[in-house]
């Protein structure tokens, strides 16, 4: 990396580090982070947390708060839209499949162990037993599929 480029980044550093909030460790510990997201109209935490373990269960146990605390009422995932279609339909209630894990079977483009790992089937269990019983009105979307949901969503 050129001095330069260095140079040209260190706004963009300095305001990262003013607005960054530190993670203390886990989900359950990151009340402010927490409020922070549920205030947001959108709280992207995707990308960064691929590929590992800790960050899958962090993530999910994120996600299983705003949905719990601050009712969060869709959650997008980054997928083929038949795969991620199936999996919504298994979490509605809606199809055939007899556990997570199999509505998670078709996830065979992206590598098996963004999709088809322990994390990821235990989320979608806890989302299908959470809007069965609390009623909790989630809603498992899928963006690569659902442009004009996600047009609908960003314009209002």
């Amino acid at each position: 990396m050129s001095f330069s480029t260095l140079r040209s980044s260190a706004p963009v550093l300095a305001a990262v580090q003013r607005h960054a909030v530190a993670l203390a460790g886990s989900a359950a510990d990151d009340d402010g982070l927490v409020e922070l997201l549920a205030t947001a109209r959108f709280a992207l935490i995707g990308e960064a947390s691929h590929g590992s373990d800790d960050f899958y269960r962090e993530r999910a146990a994120l996600t299983r708060r705003l949905i719990v605390e601050h009712r969060l009422d869709a959650v997008a995932v980054e997928a083929d839209w038949p795969d991620a279609y199936r999996v919504n339909r298994y979490v509605r209630g809606l199809s055939d499949d007899a556990d997570a894990a199999a509505a998670l079977a078709d996830f065979e483009r992206f590598p098996t162990w963004m999709w088809r790992n322990t994390v990821v089937v235990e989320f979608v269990e806890w989302l299908r037993d959470t809007l069965r019983f609390d009623g909790v009105d989630a809603l498992l979307v899928q963006m690569a599929a659902d442009v004009d949901r996600a047009r609908a969503i960003l314009s209002t």
